[in-house]
């Protein structure tokens, strides 16, 4: 049983649930049901791991009662609730597991592995291509979490004839095209003002104009690849490396206090 098997009815009209998956991070959530994501991330890794998706799930079985379906009178009791235990007002817990729902469809997959120390590593891939991976310790505390994500964009460009140090966007061309049809009307309209009228040129239609133009543009194409990359400690590991820190640098200030003794001692 999973979220699938629940439905949340809002004024009659029935939804059923997607299936939960590991990784439903924060900033996937609108900014009104962050404060019910921060009552399940109980680790605060800004991460829904199974455990605290696990919680999720029970407190839907909990509110929905036996016909599994969550509707907006049993979510204004569940408001109620959180409004007296977590000071939480206005909670809007159907909004918030259809969230969760639609948040896990954007995963792609999660992998587990476990880590030297004896705890475990969770790497969660996204539809939108970042990569988020957590390590955990031992005891299941947060460690740390590693974020990336790596954008590749191909851009179109088109320059004109043999010029091609000049680069134009389609917008910045077709603007160009027609800047440069209005000076040739108004070429021709001048010429033939100074010709005898039975030998006035037609002036070319736009399309047509157009056509011509294009003739003598190349289009080209660019690549820019856009990596972000960000590290967070958890406040444990923060306090690990800063112990880890000081024994190093305790460790090579001895060693060099002692060398530099030894060397006087010839």
């Amino acid at each position: 049983m999973g979220l699938n098997d629940f439905w949340i009815n809002n004024n009659g009209k029935k939804e059923q649930l997607n299936n939960i998956k590991h990784g439903v991070r924060k900033d996937q959530l609108g900014e009104k049901y962050q404060p019910l994501f921060d009552v399940y991330d109980v680790n605060k890794d800004g991460t829904l791991e199974d455990e605290e998706l696990s919680n999720v799930f029970r407190s839907l079985s909990s509110f929905a009662g036996d016909d599994k379906t969550l509707d907006r009178v049993e979510s204004s009791h569940v408001g109620n609730v959180f409004a007296t235990q977590k000071n939480i007002e206005d909670a809007d817990f159907m909004g918030f597991v259809k969230s969760v729902s639609d948040a896990s469809q954007e995963i792609k997959s999660s992998t587990t592995k476990p880590t030297p120390d004896g705890g475990k590593e969770i790497t969660t891939v996204y539809e939108d291509g970042t990569t988020e991976t957590i390590s955990y310790y031992p005891n299941g505390e947060y460690k740390f979490k590693k974020t990336e994500k790596h954008t590749q964009i191909t851009t179109q460009y088109y320059t004109i004839g043999t010029n091609v140090d000049k680069e134009y966007s389609e917008a910045q061309l077709e603007q160009k095209i027609k800047s440069d049809y209005k000076k040739y009307k108004q070429n021709m309209a001048s010429n033939n003002n100074k010709r005898d009228s039975s030998f006035s040129q037609m002036i070319l239609p736009y399309e047509y104009f157009k056509a011509q133009y294009m003739s003598h543009v190349n289009m080209g194409e660019s690549n820019q690849r856009f990596d972000m990359y960000k590290v967070e400690l958890s406040e444990t590991a923060q306090a690990d490396v800063e112990v880890r820190d000081f024994v190093l640098n305790h460790f090579i200030e001895t060693h060099k206090q002692t060398k530099e003794t030894l060397d006087t001692m010839g």
